[in-house]
């Protein structure tokens, strides 16, 4: 009997201390073993017993980890089927030149058979690279080796622009599927911040012109509206913006003539505030609208087509190694250093583009020194240098001799300034400076028009950045009296 209730007690000893490990591992895996920092399972041959013990362990919890994150895809595929159901509506009605997107922006690699849903500002230019690395262009297994220019080169994928929608079911059916999708706010104000703020001659020139023609003619002249008409909500600046934003191009023509007002030649200087009411007002007008700018769920069809793997660029680097992983593609791409190679990815993509935009930039009336200062601030805003660093060069420097290779070195030497946390909060509070600039009706209209993409991707909890204290700091500022 003694020994029955001792092997009894054991037993119960045993299946505790396992429970208890198990508990451990569930809590422990984010911390302790992220698939960021070991880029995958690690194969270990030791002869060790306690290093096997610990290898062993270590496995384990990638295992577990694994099984997480394909539970999270699992859920996020259930949470967007619910959506198209409850929104049935609005999410199936696509305009012509959606469709045709569409087909451009479905990345397929025929060896393998995996289809890739490239949507702007989600990480889709890595994303592409690694798709022409697997389809074996480029020459290499790094995709960080392959230009940012060359992302959209038909190469080791192709495109569906020569297929019909039926031919394109059929691929689905037999292919791995994968697309990533953003935060909604957070892509808005990347999209802002890459195509207007930083140095882009060919947005300034076209989307700029328009929005700035648009939007400050009609905010300059609401005030004779507004002493005629004494309603507050009509006459509001955001409003007007807005109603704006729907005119059409013959009615701005027709402004400007009127009022004798040249016409922009570049929109060099558009404001986070003209830019969310343009994307507002065309979005209220069902319009189609420029693709960095469009909602995620305006791309690839995602109610139509059923994608395995949808992934958020929130959690981007560890999707990445993790879908690398299970679809069996770590001989083909092989990435070093994740975090390291995003940080010179990013520096010599921004540092090669400006170089390659002088002439046109100057064309457009701001000089060198601003589109460099331009360059730099972006930096700071993505988290890439600390807004602890100055620019590195003041008014006394002479911009001329500053080459592509020095510009890029010296990006680089202050990239390694500051803590990772301090470079994190750094992006975080100049993306809440942005939103704080808004008008609070401007920023309830954009609510509701992300709203379908916020409970399709399930991001309603996700705008805590939209609340908290703006910094002095001065993110956005002119380039030291150039402008």
């Amino acid at each position: 009997m003694v020994r029955l209730q001792l092997s009894a007690v054991l037993s119960c000893m045993v299946l505790c201390g396992f429970i208890a490990m198990m508990f451990l591992v569930y809590t422990d895996v984010p911390q302790q073993f992220t698939l960021i920092e070991d880029h995958g399972l690690r194969e270990v041959y030791n002869d060790n017993a306690q290093d096997v013990k610990a290898v062993g362990f270590e496995q384990l919890a990638g295992e577990i980890k694994m099984k997480l994150i394909r539970d999270r895809f699992k859920t996020r595929r259930r949470v967007l089927n619910e959506t198209c159901f409850k929104y049935e509506s609005i999410v199936y009605k696509y305009l012509p030149c959606e469709l045709k997107k569409t087909k451009f922006d479905l990345k397929y690699v025929e060896d393998g058979g995996l289809i890739y849903c490239a949507i702007p500002k989600t990480g889709s230019t890595f994303w592409k690279r690694v798709m022409h690395v697997i389809g074996g262009w480029g020459n290499t297994t790094n995709p960080i080796e392959i230009r940012s220019e060359d992302a959209d080169k038909v190469g080791g994928f192709s495109t569906m622009e020569d297929k019909n929608f039926t031919e394109i079911r059929d691929l689905f059916e037999f292919s791995k599927t994968v697309m990533f999708v953003r935060d909604p706010f957070t892509r808005l104000f990347s999209a802002w911040l890459d195509k207007f703020y930083s140095p882009n001659p060919f947005y300034w020139k076209y989307g700029g012109t328009n929005i700035v023609t648009r939007q400050r003619f009609y905010a300059n002249n609401t005030t004779e509206e507004k002493s005629e008409d004494s309603s507050e909500d009509e006459t509001n600046g955001a409003v007007q913006l807005i109603k704006r934003s729907l005119s059409n191009d013959e009615e701005t023509e027709d402004a400007n003539t009127t009022t004798q007002k040249p016409p922009v030649k570049c929109g060099y200087d558009v404001s986070f505030e003209e830019f969310i009411s343009y994307v507002v007002g065309f979005r209220q007008n069902s319009t189609c609208l420029d693709e960095h700018f469009s909602p995620n769920y305006k791309h690839c069809m995602p109610c139509t087509f059923e994608y395995e793997y949808i992934g958020k660029y929130e959690t981007f680097k560890e999707e990445t190694v993790f879908l690398l992983n299970e679809l069996n593609l770590t001989e083909k791409v092989k990435i070093p250093d994740f975090e390291k190679d995003a940080n010179l990815d990013a520096i010599t993509g921004l540092t090669e583009w400006v170089f390659l935009q002088e002439k046109k930039i100057e064309e457009c009336g701001v000089t060198f020194r601003c589109a460099l200062f331009r360059t730099f601030k972006r930096l700071q805003s993505r988290g890439v240098i600390s807004k602890s660093v100055p620019f590195p060069y003041d008014n006394n420097t002479d911009i001329n001799i500053i080459t592509e290779d020095i510009f890029r070195n010296d990006l680089l030497r202050l990239s390694k300034i500051g803590t990772k946390a301090e470079k994190r909060k750094n992006r975080q509070e100049s993306i809440l400076k942005a939103f704080k600039s808004l008008p609070k009706q401007l920023l309830e209209k954009l609510k509701e028009s992300l709203r379908v993409d916020l409970e399709m991707f399930d991001y309603n909890d996700s705008p805590e950045y939209l609340e908290g204290e703006v910094t002095s700091f001065d993110y956005f500022e002119n380039c030291l009296g150039d402008e």
